[in-house]
């Protein structure tokens, strides 16, 4: 199976990418952004094999790539609807909506109406660890973003939960704030402006 790939790119428009590789192989694979021809590109990818076709879907960031994957477990979700997850709700959305049963987030993909969201939350919830702390939500895929600010949030949302908040209601103002913020102090102000 394929499971990364790097080289030029030959060919981009809407979502899809020719990638050349330093073996002069040129593949197809579904992707999120146009590219520039001729720039080096490296991708992390899942492939799909059916009986009668056999697809690339390529990521940035690992994150995306096992989220996309742990999606396609769900039944009744193929990969058009699972990469419409990826691509417009984005990987943190999407595990915040599976954690805080979140439907109408789900929602917002092409392909994925209130019986699939239903679905993948019922399907996925205890796959992706639900315990109070943020560190959860973010690592229980065994996947985190930058350390410094995943500490941040961790901190903040701990804090935020013991003066009483709810997790389902400060964790995407935190997410929100997350950017502008050096430390958890300037996070949990932050929020609490917003709540």
């Amino acid at each position: 199976m394929i499971g990364y790939l790097e080289g030029e790119v030959l060919f981009s428009e809407e979502q899809k990418l020719i990638l050349k590789t330093n073996h002069g192989i040129g593949y197809q694979v579904f992707f999120e952004h146009t590219l520039v021809p001729g720039n080096k590109v490296e991708l992390y990818i899942t492939q799909i094999v059916r009986e009668t076709e056999l697809s690339l879907y390529g990521f940035k960031h690992y994150k995306e790539k096992k989220i996309f994957e742990l999606l396609l477990g769900v039944n009744g979700v193929g990969p058009k609807s699972a990469y419409s997850l990826i691509t417009n709700v984005g990987p943190d959305e999407v595990i915040d909506a599976i954690v805080l049963e979140q439907i109408d987030v789900l929602k917002k993909a092409n392909g994925i109406g209130k019986k699939a969201a239903s679905q993948i939350i019922l399907s996925l919830k205890d796959k992706i660890k639900t315990s109070a702390s943020a560190k959860s939500i973010r690592s229980s895929l065994d996947v985190s973003g930058d350390d410094s600010n995943g500490h941040i949030f961790d901190d903040a949302l701990l804090a935020l939960q013991a003066l009483g908040y709810k997790e389902a209601t400060i964790v995407p103002v935190l997410r929100g704030h997350l950017k502008g913020c050096e430390s958890s102090q300037d996070l949990i102000k932050a929020a609490l402006k917003s709540i």
